[in-house]
């Protein structure tokens, strides 16, 4: 069995939200526990923005993978403009070379897309969301979590008083 460890700081690529999807920006964000805040750092650019938030007022935590959908849509694409090729090259007895070269760019995209992730956590509260792109192992970011709402639990506890 894994052994706990405590992780009190995250790193990883800013994200930005288009349309309700997250998007790898330029930029570096850190997250990390400071007593009962979560105290975040983004740095982009000429910009540095600090912020915090209170733990106790955190929604929830989601960690997320998924594969990289407009690599899987070019690769789709490709895939089909080179069947498309294949069947009009062979019907007017023309080199299919290209045809080939394009299934087989299309199947490189679409396995390119499942092998090569996009990890993101993002961390909720009412009104506002750290999104994160992931680095490295996944360990440390499960931890943080575990850690984030464990400590977000403690404190929203109502305090029992003896009358």
């Amino acid at each position: 069995m894994r052994s706990r460890i405590q992780v009190s700081e995250i790193t990883g690529s800013c994200a930005q939200v288009w349309n309700g999807v997250l998007l790898p920006t330029t930029g570096t964000i850190s997250v990390r526990i400071d007593g009962d805040n979560l105290h975040t750092t983004v740095k982009s650019g000429l910009e540095k923005k600090e912020s915090w938030t209170r733990i106790q007022n955190l929604d929830s935590i989601e960690i997320h993978a998924a594969p990289i959908y407009i690599l899987l849509i070019l690769g789709v694409l490709l895939g089909i403009l080179g069947l498309v090729g294949l069947v009009t090259s062979l019907t007017r007895n023309e080199s299919p070379i290209f045809a080939f070269a394009l299934i087989i760019s299309g199947v490189v995209l679409v396995v390119m897309s499942i092998i090569q992730k996009q990890r993101y956590i993002a961390i909720y509260s009412l009104r506002y969301t750290i999104p994160l792109f992931m680095k490295g192992s996944l360990e440390p970011y499960q931890q943080f979590a575990i850690q984030v709402m464990a400590l977000a639990d403690k404190l929203n506890k109502p305090n029992s008083v003896n009358p």
